[in-house]
């Protein structure tokens, strides 16, 4: 179809063996123009006209008795007069658009880079106190001002930079470095926080109290925060510092052979939200309770566009995960295997603080389980900071 006939509309007239002789004689002699002629399987004409040349040759077929049918109407005013008998369709179109125009002045999504201890909920929250979170009408938000406000509000971040790239903000952060332990507030003392041996110690502030070598309990002094010299006299610090001790620890583990599992059998949809920008609006609420028992789940759908930008609208679920517990046993084997890989992890948390010399491990099987001991020697830090109050 020609570009001119898409627009003026295009109108296709058929006509049978017995009248398409009538047909092209009479676009003949009137010079109707017309397209596309084809013959059908009958052994008819079909020929294409522009809609205007269509109305003509339908009015002088029907005064001269021609028999003739319309197949197909094309071309851009047909698509408009089939909109406007589907009015549904229309306004949905009409309202799309609206809301596309209309969401290109809101933020869309927020996008946080540079933080390492903050969580992104975290700084979200903060934003949003400061005037930034998904919904933000755009020529409404005064970017400078706002990044001051975030500074103000929390002690945690020391830079902030926000970029808007269209829909999308986005957030650069700078974390503020912590100041050590609290410098500037009451004095304090390290004592010991378990049994051990001295082995050597890394002092910052404070007099110490203990030599290397010697036997402490847990609770003695270690450093002090009181410090005196014939010079200075008495003062006050916060003692800081690691003193290195070697310490015995016992890790007991016990797996018994008879335990209650969970077994999931059913999932029921509590609730739907509908989330767009910052509005919620409940779609779906289920009637009666669940009289299972039950792990309670909330799950959320975020549609993408293209899988690159996050739409403003998400679906919150409330599920409830039914199950029915059951009580299962496990062999000796099983135990033994269990208790050996619930120990491995616990080593392994503590090996990130402590230094493990030895270990000794013993096992004993009991009617109900399997008891795990391991007893270990450890080099680690001991000290713990204690506070304590200047009386005049």
């Amino acid at each position: 179809m020609s570009v001119a006939l898409f627009l003026s509309g295009g109108v296709s007239i058929e006509a049978g063996p017995r009248d398409r002789t009538a047909l092209l004689n009479l676009c003949l002699v009137r010079g109707y123009p017309y397209t596309g002629f084809c013959c059908t399987a009958e052994g008819g004409i079909l020929l294409r006209f522009s809609a205007r040349t269509a109305r003509r040759v339908l009015d002088d077929c029907k005064a001269r008795e021609i028999s003739v049918g319309v197949t197909a109407c094309t071309g851009l005013p047909f698509f408009f007069l089939r909109l406007l008998k589907r009015p549904g369709f229309l306004v949905g179109i009409v309202l799309a658009v609206f809301l596309l125009f209309l969401s290109e002045r809101f933020v869309w999504e927020i996008r946080i880079t540079g933080n390492e201890e903050m969580g992104n909920d975290e700084i979200c929250e903060i934003l949003r106190e400061s005037g930034l979170y998904v919904g933000t009408y755009l020529p409404a938000l005064d970017v400078p001002s706002m990044e001051n406000r975030v500074l103000i509000s929390t002690n945690r971040l020391s830079w902030v930079s926000v970029n808007l790239d269209g829909t999308v903000a986005n957030v650069q952060v700078i974390e503020a470095i912590p100041k050590g332990d609290a410098e500037g507030t009451l004095p304090a003392n390290l004592i010991a926080s378990r049994d051990g041996q001295i082995e050597y110690l890394e002092l910052f502030r404070g007099e110490s109290a203990v030599k290397v070598g010697q036997a402490v309990k847990k609770g003695e002094l270690l450093v002090s925060g009181v410090m005196e010299s014939e010079r200075a006299g008495c003062r006050f610090t916060r003692a800081s510092g690691r003193v290195m001790a070697r310490t015995e620890r016992i890790l007991c583990i016990n797996v018994p052979l008879t335990y209650t599992e969970k077994v999931y059998d059913d999932e029921k949809v509590l609730d739907i939200t509908l989330n767009f920008f910052d509005f919620s609006m409940k779609i779906f609420k289920s009637t009666g309770n669940v009289n299972t028992p039950c792990d309670i789940i909330e799950k959320e759908s975020v549609p993408t566009f293209f899988g690159t930008h996050v739409l403003p609208l998400s679906l919150s679920f409330t599920v409830a995960d039914c199950y029915t517990e059951e009580t299962k046993t496990r062999t000796a084997e099983e135990a033994v295997s269990q208790a050996f890989s619930e120990l491995d992890s616990m080593l392994a948390a503590l090996s990130a603080e402590a230094e493990i010399l030895s270990k000794s491990i013993s096992q004993r099987m009991e009617d109900t389980g399997v008891l795990l001991e391991c007893r270990l020697v450890c080099v680690e830090d001991i000290a713990q900071q204690q506070e304590f109050e200047i009386s005049e």
